[in-house]
């Protein structure tokens, strides 16, 4: 099931691309991608960084009603608040935020809607981190595949009626619509019901929340962030055009990405928290290297050759300079699943200082050196920063779980 699931969202992935390329062009997916990279550090806010923890505790806690109910009324209060204060400084900060996302106030009541609808949007993923924690999968993925389908609808819909706008505003509205469909959903469950949401506020719950938090944060915020920095920076000093040129070789990547971390995230990361022993960790990551690795390459590989083919299926001609930047793409995003195989360790074994400091450092070296490496090769530029950011990073995940990776058992 989750196999279809992930079918469904690279179908829906396809297909919305391929509408929006040709109906809004490189421009209108640029701006798409500026506001979804938004909408990620915003939701993380928004949420407090806190579903990962729901989901863990609620499993963890799930044959006990009175401590379910403290962690998932507890989780609700966390997200009314936070998503309220996020939603009300979204409407009241519109304006600057438009000029500084968009370089433009057109897309003013875009931010206006966001506010507005984000309270949904974050009950939305509360629900599904609960359902998650129940171990309820069919439901899950069933409300997921629903996801997928709900925003090609509307994007598609609005893109037809509304052009750039209606591809934004689909953006920040689908996720409010399809909470209807979660709650019906959930309506028979034994735990959707007022009792397990009003169980008041525990310290103790928040305090373990608080564990993930920083990491979800941080995760949230440095990626995003840098795409955009890195987005605006192609906009001011190339051009909107070259920014969605851009956009459309990191959708291209995050298709291969999304079909390769469900693996990761479905039976990887699981595997490595409940392995203690250093050879047992070292087989692990050798067992699903060598799976997951010859797979990698043959995706990146295929790409590239057939790039020319792949840009006219997924995009339009007004994409073709894309296929320069194929080379380095692929290289950075063979670099980047393979270092995710050792970087997994620091999820699996909460190695959370580790994780902050490389997230934020590796981040602002992307930045650096594509500001660096555009100013001297054009668009180009930003894709060898992207390989050589990679290159550094999976150098420096080996030398810090070098212990594991080259460990060898002691000689009697």
């Amino acid at each position: 099931m989750t196999s279809i699931s992930t079918a469904v969202r690279m179908l829906t992935a396809f297909i919305s691309t391929k509408i929006a390329a040709i109906l809004i062009g490189p421009p209108g997916v640029a701006l798409v991608g500026q506001l979804q990279n938004f909408s990620s550090i915003v939701m993380a806010i928004a949420t407090g960084g806190i579903n990962t923890g729901v989901t863990k505790y609620v499993a963890e806690y799930k044959n006990s009603k009175n401590k379910v109910r403290l962690f998932i009324s507890t989780a609700l209060r966390i997200n009314l608040f936070l998503s309220a204060i996020v939603g009300l400084l979204m409407i009241i900060l519109s304006s600057y935020l438009s000029q500084k996302l968009f370089h433009t106030y057109d897309y003013q009541i875009v931010l206006i809607i966001f506010g507005f609808t984000i309270i949904l949007y974050a009950l939305n993923t509360l629900l599904l981190s609960i359902l998650n924690g129940f171990k309820e999968f069919k439901k899950y993925v069933i409300i997921n595949i629903v996801a997928s389908l709900t925003g090609l609808i509307f994007s598609v819909s609005l893109i037809f009626l509304l052009g750039i706008l209606g591809a934004l505003i689909s953006i920040v509205t689908y996720q409010s619509v399809v909470v209807v469909v979660t709650i019906i959903m959930l309506t028979k469950t034994e735990w959707f019901n007022i009792s397990y949401f009003k169980f008041g506020f525990s310290k103790i719950a928040l305090k373990k929340y608080l564990g993930y938090t920083l990491m979800v944060l941080v995760s949230a915020f440095t990626v995003p962030v840098a795409s955009i920095i890195i987005r605006n920076y192609i906009t001011t000093h190339l051009s909107l055009n070259d920014a969605g040129i851009w956009e459309g070789i990191n959708q291209i990547s995050a298709i291969v990405f999304m079909f390769i971390n469900t693996t990761l995230i479905t039976y990887y990361i699981p595997r490595l928290s409940e392995l203690k022993e250093k050879k047992d960790l070292k087989k692990e990551i050798y067992t699903t290297a060598k799976l997951v690795l010859p797979i990698t390459f043959i995706a990146c590989a295929l790409l590239f050759f057939l790039r020319d083919i792949v840009i006219k299926i997924l995009f339009s001609s007004d994409f073709l300079l894309m296929r320069e930047l194929f080379l380095f793409q692929m290289i950075g995003l063979f670099l980047k699943l393979a270092s995710f195989l050792i970087a997994t360790l620091m999820h699996a074994k909460a190695k959370t200082k580790e994780f902050v400091i490389t997230e934020i450092l590796f981040s602002a070296i992307n930045v650096i050196l594509a500001i660096l490496f555009i100013n001297i090769y054009g668009l180009v530029g930003v894709t060898i920063a992207f390989t050589i950011n990679y290159l550094l990073y999976i150098i420096t995940m080996i030398f810090i779980f070098r212990d594991i990776i080259f460990y060898k058992p002691a000689t009697p």
